[in-house]
Parts: structure tokens; C-alpha cells; sequence
């Protein structure tokens, strides 16, 4: 929220239009907690949006699936080489005591 703050509070200055959030259901809980509740969405390709016949692909399910595999393990790498490089200035504080 803070970010939106310090930006619209230039484009107030130069007669620009405010940004917000969105109306998306993660923008209303992120403004409506004041930022506490933070995250992001990840949206399945569908057919028959808000329809009761609503039906996502066996393919969209899949291909999501996979961005999410990639992000997690591109997660998982970047911990595990803070926890090596900690481990590492650890054992040279060790070796210097």
C-alpha cells in the first residue's frame, strides 16, 4: 500500500489518475487489511467463465501445475544457497575464534 501512497501522491501533484489495487477479490483483502494480507493469484485458463458449465482443460491444469513446479523449486534453490553461504561464514567465524 505504501508504494500506491508515494506514487499517487506524485501523480496527484501532475493531474494523473490515481492507481489502485483493482477490484480483483485479492486487491478488496489486500486493501482492507491495510496491507497485512499480502499475496498473488494464479488463474487456470477456463471456458464458460462464471458460467455453472465453468470447465478448465486438463492441459491449463497441467501447464499451471509446471509454472508452479519451476517456481518452486527456483524458491527452493535460492534458500538452499543462503543457508550454504550462511553456513560457510559460520564455520570461518568458528575457525577464527
Amino acid at each position: 500500500m505504501f508504494i500506491f501512497k508515494k506514487k499517487n501522491k506524485t501523480r496527484v501533484q501532475n493531474n494523473q489518475p490515481l492507481l489502485s489495487l483493482g477490484s480483483t477479490e485479492l486487491g478488496r483483502i489486500v486493501k482492507e487489511s491495510s496491507g497485512t494480507i499480502q499475496g498473488t493469484t494464479l488463474q487456470i485458463p477456463t471456458t464458460g467463465y462464471h458460467t455453472v458449465e465453468e470447465t478448465a482443460s486438463v492441459l491449463s491444469i497441467k501447464t499451471v501445475l509446471f509454472i508452479l513446479k519451476i517456481y518452486i523449486l527456483r524458491k527452493k534453490n535460492k534458500i538452499v544457497k543462503t543457508i550454504k553461504k550462511k553456513n560457510k561464514k559460520n564455520a570461518k567465524l568458528l575457525k577464527e575464534n
